[in-house]
């Protein structure tokens, strides 16, 4: 990989994504009154690679402070993809400081998050705790992304590493008047207070 002249060696398994949908933008050249606009407001995306063979993609959605979705998609070099319908994610401490955004609204952001995903007999087939170890960087829509160091229980075995982070949390700053998020206090702060199941 060559970036502004400088060369870095990589290797191991990697994530190109791509993606497009037709937009109201296409016809109009002025903002959607709120009201028209989809609340979106916290997104959690995690990339993890579990061995040279072996990627997870994590991820976690609220719609106007609602947990929404929280999806987990297997990849492997030997076999098509796997969703998880049994996923639950939870924020287990935050980042003592906010993160201030050009924006004006500092970000509340994870120190440290937890994702379990369930298998198809209810057995957990991955346990996976993440600590941000990296600064945290805006610029993802209204959010941030970082990297994290991970330990895992994955199909009963440990197993550690890196990964990839990506982090929104438009919610209103008086997240106790929010279903699902818990307290704003230095204790953990969970997300989901169990495991959902989710149909797609």
């Amino acid at each position: 990989m060559t970036h502004r002249g400088t060369t870095a060696e990589v290797n191991g398994l990697c994530s190109f994504e791509y993606g497009a949908c037709p937009s109201p933008y296409l016809l109009r050249d002025r903002p959607l009154p709120a009201a028209l606009k989809a609340p979106l407001d916290y997104f959690v995306y995690q990339i993890v690679n579990l061995d040279a063979d072996n990627q997870i993609l994590l991820s976690r959605y609220s719609l106007g402070g609602v947990p929404f979705m929280t999806t987990a998609l297997h990849r492997s070099r030997d076999r098509y993809g796997t969703r998880f319908e049994n996923v639950s994610f939870e924020v287990v401490r935050l980042r003592d400081s906010p993160e201030p955004t050009p924006y004006g609204v500092p970000m509340q952001v994870p120190a440290e998050t937890r994702f379990v995903v369930v298998d198809a007999d209810g057995h957990a087939w991955l346990d996976l705790h993440a600590t941000m170890d990296t600064e945290f960087t805006f610029g993802l829509g209204s959010g941030f992304v970082t990297g994290f160091a991970y330990r895992a229980v994955w199909r009963g075995a440990e197993v550690s590493g890196r990964g990839y982070f990506e982090f929104i949390d438009r919610r209103s700053p008086d997240r106790r008047a929010l279903p699902g998020r818990g307290r704003l206090a230095e204790s953990p702060v969970r997300d989901t207070p169990h495991v959902r199941r989710h149909t797609n």
